[in-house]
């Protein structure tokens, strides 16, 4: 009996093709491009880095808060009569009451208060899960303090126009920086560095522009208030006011309008399953049974108007993958026919 026949060629080239199909499903394969190119690093306009008119200057600060170091710096901002935009690291909001009063404390002082994401690399995250945790980060800052945040921010390297593209939808306004002093170092005590390190990466560029015909430039200056910044921004704020650049907040350096969010335009309020705690009436911004959020795998907020819940937790960050049913069954007959024929 002959070990080819037509019949059992056929078999073999239907086992080839079905094995194909069973390792690489197309509908499993435009699933991974598309989640690719989302995270991909793709060519875009990234956020602005400078305010929009000459001779202004933001000063900043990214993942606070400090309950040692932030009151210091608002007492220095205060002492000058200067407004900072903070962008608060969400991590501890709606955990320590002393964060909290924080942020309600920089919002009564004339302060922007944003926050920045805290969270996996947003780059990993489907556009629905990505939505849905920014929704309940501005959800926390809202309960704590009494205002939607408008500003925020991602670490820098892991933005993409994917990612800003879900935070724009949503009605917030990102931006970057041109002045970092790298004041960090300030936290891990680094030898050598101190406050003129920090007052040296502002000179530096306002002399830059200044030698070219007494210029002045744009700013967005970053600072770290988990470290003890303070001193150091005093002495940046009097270098400023002698290279005479009018110190404001982000809204203003961007030409952005309202610092906050209203009602109606803010993802809805966030409130997990199982936080129960009770929030007193005089608290700003509160929402009963919410001062304090607990952790769950799953649940869900509805956006600010829509009627489609957003599900947040493990269930959202689910992607298409594995091997096709219909290629493993058809590999499964393909079998049966070889040994038939």
């Amino acid at each position: 009996m002959a070990i080819f026949t037509t019949g059992r060629a056929f078999a073999i080239v239907f086992i080839i093709i079905a094995a194909y199909f069973a390792a690489n499903d197309p509908a499993v394969e435009r699933a991974r491009a598309r989640e690719a190119i989302r995270r991909a690093p793709v060519a875009y306009v990234p956020p602005a880095t400078q305010c929009t008119t000459t001779g202004h200057l933001a000063l900043t600060f990214n993942n606070g808060v400090s309950l040692n170091n932030t009151p210091v710096l608002l007492d220095v901002l205060k002492s000058a009569k200067v407004p900072a935009t903070f962008f608060v690291s969400t991590e501890w909001v709606g955990v320590y009451p002393g964060v909290d009063a924080l942020l309600r404390r920089m919002v009564a002082e004339g302060h922007v208060l944003g926050f920045s994401w805290f969270g996996t690399d947003p780059r990993n995250l489907t556009a629905t899960a990505l939505r849905a945790q920014l929704v309940q980060q501005s959800a926390m800052v809202y309960n704590a303090a009494g205002v939607h945040p408008r500003f925020m921010r991602f670490p820098f390297d892991q933005l993409n126009q994917a990612v800003a593209g879900v935070a724009n939808d949503l009605g917030l306004v990102l931006s970057l920086w041109n002045i970092d002093p790298a004041d960090y170092n300030l936290c891990n005590s680094v030898p050598n560095y101190t406050t003129a390190n920090v007052t040296n990466a502002y000179k530096e560029q306002f002399d830059l522009f200044a030698g070219a015909g007494n210029l002045q430039s744009r700013f967005i200056g970053v600072s770290q208030d988990l470290c003890p910044v303070g001193p150091a921004m005093g002495a940046v704020i009097e270098l400023v006011k002698q290279y005479k650049y009018s110190l404001v907040d982000i809204a203003t350096c961007l030409s952005a309008g309202a610092r906050y969010r209203a009602a109606d335009d803010a993802p809805a309020t966030y409130v997990e399953p199982g936080a129960t705690a009770s929030v007193s009436s005089s608290t700003p911004g509160a929402v009963a049974g919410s001062s304090t959020l607990t952790k769950s795998s799953t649940s869900t907020a509805t956006a600010k108007g829509t009627n489609m819940p957003i599900q947040t937790g493990n269930a959202a960050t689910k992607t298409a993958g594995g091997p096709s049913v219909l290629g493993l069954a058809m590999v499964l007959v393909a079998v049966l026919l070889v040994h038939v024929i």
